[in-house]
């Protein structure tokens, strides 16, 4: 039997969590299979032109979990029709643009939503967008993000005593460190052993 050694295996995971964290968003009545086709321009006519007021987006310090969203404007400066092929995703990335192609002179908006990780750190990401634009058919986009914990709470940890009132259980304290008020929105526990009176509604 052949064996794999501990380097071998950690190379492939790496690979596999890479490989399965862009996906493909394909507008409507596009038929191109591949990134490689979609930068393929018209063969005649003249070429539409695509720009973008920009393509480094930093959302900055965000809670864990959260939505961060941006509306890019990019314009079609050439005098033929743009046409928007694909756009390759990533982990957390969602985008859209308004529609399909555009006349010369027109503009139009690129929709961005980033779903911030639950993990405390520094992260980013770069979503593509392919067009028929012969000089400039892939553009990508650098988003970036800090996130950061914005609620504390003590204690940290709570040991359980079924043989003492209350189990044993401290009085709880939750605050914001960012100077923003905040909601408590749920509750949730292991078999449902746990319960709290709270009004999401109060900030």
């Amino acid at each position: 039997m052949r064996q794999f050694g501990t380097k071998t295996i950690f190379v492939f995971c790496v690979f596999f969590i890479l490989s399965g964290c862009k996906t493909i968003q394909k507008p409507a009545g596009i038929n191109n299979t591949s990134p490689a086709a979609a930068m393929q321009s018209e063969p005649n006519g003249p070429p539409p032109v695509i720009e973008f007021d920009e393509t480094e987006i930093d959302f900055g310090m965000v809670g864990p979990s959260t939505t961060c969203a941006k509306e890019l404007k990019f314009r079609n400066t050439g005098k033929g029709v743009l046409k928007i092929n694909e756009i390759v995703l990533c982990c957390g990335v969602a985008a859209s643009t308004d529609k399909q192609q555009y006349e010369p002179g027109e503009t139009g908006i690129f929709k961005i939503e980033f779903q911030a990780p639950g993990a405390i750190g520094s992260f980013d990401r770069q979503p593509v967008i392919y067009t028929n634009d012969p000089v400039n058919p892939k553009i990508t986009f650098n988003l970036f993000c800090d996130v950061v914990q914005k609620v504390v709470w003590e204690p940290e940890k709570i040991k359980m005593l079924l043989n003492v009132e209350n189990a044993a259980c401290p009085k709880l304290t939750i605050k914001c460190i960012d100077g923003q008020p905040f909601a408590i929105t749920g509750i949730r526990s292991t078999g449902n052993c746990v319960t709290a009176d709270y009004n999401p509604t109060v900030k």
